[in-house]
């Protein structure tokens, strides 16, 4: 750095500057040219925690100009000495910057003065790197690669064309899509206090929610739900935790709503909650099979037609549904069937013109019923699919909400392995292990078995290991 500022600037003395790793030398050598005087003027943009040694650099009367930015925070208690009388003043360029008056006098007269420090040779402007739009990889490994930054990374997105209207060519990217919330909606997520539903709510936030309603039948319940609530709140999201309402029934549907509503516009509504019971379809009741529909059809059913009335602004409404749906799952006849509903509504309603997604979620893993239900075996297959991780959920969601189909599936299927190559391996290990070989580096497994010493003995063994794995007999 020390080279770039003397080659930037050549008529700075080279003992004029120092490192910050040792303010202590800095202010030394600062006393020493000064003869004990100190400077005029200290500008600082570092950390706070070297305020004093800059003060010591002051003489009678001097200037301590701090810069203050979004991760530079200024703290007030700073010791002074009081044998010396300065000037301190905090410079917010960052506050001055966001003025939406371009004719603002003081951003005119920092125009000129920046204009001036450039025409006198007194500001200079860094050189910069220039990168493609396709290159954005390179241009980061090059920021990465280098410790002292002494040059700016410019990503060029297009060509520039310098004509008499000073235009420019219209492109088109192709470019990944993100969702985002509306800040002046309020999001209702039913089951919010779920596993599922906190970590939705979490991501909602991330995305600029800043109305949250979590609706659940018995309220927090536990530390975690606790803690992330109030981390929400203390940054700025009013959270309304509305329990004992069932959507279900029409009229605490509608106290749902309106609760939401008075908060903020309802912008999206998301039904994640889940109730099963598990029995194949001879062994339901009326009454039993209907226990699922409560929380998924019925509800998604209410919300849609209430919605429809009272919720005019709404952008999303999104159901979650099950891969047992539309595959099926042993003993889930009315969950499956539920499921299903919902997703009919959604598309009855993106026929109508009207936002709606259903998604088919296969396991998933860190939260939700599998947790409830103890299977600790993270690669248990669990209606056919393994467990999908809570952030790969997240990350589907993120691309199904920017897309247009009503009903959408997601989850992981186990990988089919070769049932031709697992026999010719295990064949191999087992010719290997019968010969007494440790490397099968040293043999070429092509060769006949003639040829690697395999006598009418170890053919036996062979034989009873191949056909004690096929449940077959063979000879060789």
């Amino acid at each position: 750095m020390k080279k770039f500022i003397i080659n930037k600037f050549p008529q700075i003395k080279q003992d004029h500057i120092g490192n910050l790793i040792d303010m202590n030398l800095i202010e030394n050598i600062i006393i020493e040219i000064t003869k004990g005087q100190g400077v005029n003027v200290v500008l600082n943009f570092v950390s706070d925690n070297h305020k004093n040694i800059l003060i010591n650099c002051l003489k009678e009367g001097g200037k301590l100009l701090q810069i203050k930015d979004v991760d530079n925070e200024i703290n007030n208690t700073i010791e002074f000495d009081l044998t010396k009388s300065i000037d301190f003043q905090v410079i917010s360029l960052i506050d001055l910057l966001k003025t939406n008056n371009d004719d603002d006098e003081i951003l005119l007269k920092l125009r000129d003065l920046l204009q001036n420090g450039v025409n006198e040779g007194i500001v200079k402007p860094l050189s910069s790197i220039i990168f493609n739009r396709d290159q954005l990889k390179l241009a980061f490994e090059h920021l990465m690669n280098n410790n002292e930054v002494t040059e700016k990374v410019v990503i060029q997105i297009q060509n520039e064309i310098n004509n008499k209207l000073n235009s420019k060519q219209l492109i088109s990217l192709p470019v990944i899509p993100r969702f985002y919330c509306n800040p002046n909606y309020s999001y209702i997520i039913y089951g919010g206090l779920g596993g599922f539903g906190l970590e939705l709510a979490d991501w909602l936030f991330i995305r600029g929610a800043k109305y949250l309603i979590l609706t659940s039948r018995s309220g927090i319940k536990n530390g975690y739900q606790q803690m992330k609530i109030n981390y929400w709140k203390k940054n700025g999201v009013k959270v309304e935790i509305i329990s004992e309402k069932l959507a279900h029934i029409e009229k605490d549907c509608v106290n749902i709503l309106e609760i939401s509503s008075n908060i903020a516009p309802v912008g999206g509504i998301f039904n994640l909650a889940v109730e099963l019971d598990n029995k194949l379809f001879c062994n339901h009741t009326a009454k039993t099979f209907d226990y699922s529909f409560k929380s998924k059809a019925w509800s998604t059913k209410n919300f849609d037609k209430l919605s429809r009335k009272m919720c005019k602004n709404i952008k999303n409404f999104v159901v979650f549904s099950s891969v047992a749906s539309s595959y099926g799952c042993q003993g889930m006849t009315s969950y499956g069937m539920t499921n299903s509903i919902m997703e009919k509504i959604c598309e009855k309603r993106i026929a109508d013109g009207l936002p709606a997604l259903s998604i088919q979620w296969g396991a998933i893993d860190n939260v939700g019923i599998l947790e409830n239900m103890q299977i600790n075996n993270n690669n248990s297959i669990f209606a056919g699919t393994f467990r999908q991780k809570i952030s790969s959920c997240i990350d589907a969601l993120d691309k199904f909400l920017m897309q247009s189909q009503p009903v959408v599936l997601s989850m992981i299927i186990p990988e089919k392995q070769s049932k031709k190559s697992d026999t010719i391996s295990n064949i191999v290990d087992a010719v290997i292990k019968i010969i007494g070989l440790k490397d099968s580096k040293m043999i070429n497994k092509h060769v006949p078995l003639s040829q690697l010493g395999v006598d009418s003995i170890l053919k036996t063994k062979l034989c009873r290991h191949k056909n004690n794995k096929k449940k077959a007999t063979e000879t060789v």
